[in-house]
């Protein structure tokens, strides 16, 4: 028979040994090689022990916030629960913070807590004096945030901000015990070894460009070749709209300062500002970490554009002076932004569904370390 293009059961562009390892009578291919969806794999194969499963990414590192993102095991603050219920339901904000917590607790059965560099230094919500009524009605609503927990006192007022924390007599702080925080690089690096362990494969540099649903499976096309296999799921969170543009998914820039080293600052835990739209913490070499502002300027930070923005860096160390880091002498050794994503109304919760034999786990409201974990399991648990 004369070779015909048509015939070729896979791409000419691969060696038998290219094929025979990665693509051949592939069970799930994984496109997103980010937390969600290497998790995703990882919990596939560890219910079906025989399946073939691959995971694709489209650069050499994972670049939207899994690997940009600022390290926070965060679940939420009382302001954040508040303007959440305010504009959806209470019901919507008590169910976010009850998963964002129960997936923490999925991945500290994972890993090791040395291994991800996790640390439970408790976490600070920081009012300003200007933010009184505010406050107020914080503390007003924390019996409510505290019954998601089974009235367990999680969150709580600190009464010396002054002294516990080295914040002006004049800051008010509520605090929740159970915040903690990771080194983002440990953690993929655990999870690559995860994968490996499992007898899943890995592949960077691959861009999906084409999709298309068949009787028994799934036809990609890649910047790679083009390839076939049983399911797919899409995990790209805020790159979801490339690929399939009809989906409630938008982008969202979240930028990041880093301080050079500051050796007289040493406040271990999470601090937020502003419903949680700032958030700073203590690195380990002794500078200070502080992202977020985008709703300073909501429409420039809809994009998935990676760069900085002079509005944003330049509110990012105003807050720096003026709220944590008072009558410190500091300057910035490391500017970047990661993307997260969120719904057309600032939706947070996941975006879970089928199309076909195309699976879509995105849009995980800029809190993916919490939201992956259980997200990914309950998508394969319903399997």
């Amino acid at each position: 028979m004369e070779f015909s293009q048509k015939n070729t059961p896979h791409s000419p562009s691969y060696s038998f040994w290219e094929y025979d390892i990665w693509f051949r009578d592939l069970d799930l291919l994984v496109v997103g090689g980010g937390i969600t969806g290497c998790l995703t794999a990882y919990f596939y194969k560890q219910r079906f022990p025989l399946a073939k499963v691959l995971v694709v990414d489209k650069d050499p590192l994972p670049r939207g916030a899994t690997l940009r993102n600022a390290g926070f095991l965060c679940f939420g603050s009382v302001s954040e629960y508040l303007d959440d219920a305010a504009n959806h339901s209470s019901d919507y904000a008590a169910a976010l913070m009850k998963d964002r917590f129960e997936g923490l607790q999925i991945l500290k059965t994972l890993f090791e807590t040395k291994d991800i560099g996790l640390k439970i230094d408790g976490g600070y919500e920081v009012f300003m004096p200007s933010e009184t009524e505010v406050f107020e009605k914080c503390l007003y609503g924390l019996r409510e945030v505290n019954q998601i927990f089974g009235n367990n006192n999680v969150f709580k007022a600190t009464l010396d901000p002054e002294l516990k924390l080295g914040l002006p007599k004049r800051h008010k702080v509520i605090e929740n015990e159970l915040e903690a925080n990771i080194h983002s690089g440990k953690l993929v690096r655990e999870i690559h070894k995860l994968l490996q362990a499992s007898g899943i494969g890995v592949l960077h540099g691959i861009s999906i460009c084409k999709m298309e649903n068949i009787h028994d499976g799934v036809v990609l096309d890649s910047s790679y070749g083009s390839f076939k296999t049983r399911e797919v799921v899409v995990a790209t969170n805020a790159f979801t709209r490339d690929l399939l543009p009809e989906l409630n998914v938008y982008p969202n820039r979240g930028q990041i300062v880093v301080t050079s080293p500051l050796p007289h600052f040493k406040r271990a835990g999470n601090f937020h500002y502003d419903a949680g739209y700032f958030y700073l913490r203590h690195l380990e070499d002794g500078s200070v970490l502080l992202g977020g502002g985008r709703n300073l300027d909501r429409e420039s930070e809809q994009t998935s554009d990676l760069s900085v923005s002079p509005v944003i860096q330049n509110a990012l160390e105003k807050i720096l002076r003026e709220v944590f880091l008072v009558d410190e002498d500091f300057s910035i050794a490391h500017r970047w932004s990661g993307v997260m994503a969120f719904g057309s109304e600032n939706e947070k919760a996941p975006l879970v569904g089928t199309l076909g034999n195309i699976h879509y786990i995105v849009r995980m409201g800029g809190m993916g370390v919490a939201m992956a974990p259980i997200t990914a399991k309950r998508f394969v648990d319903s399997l």
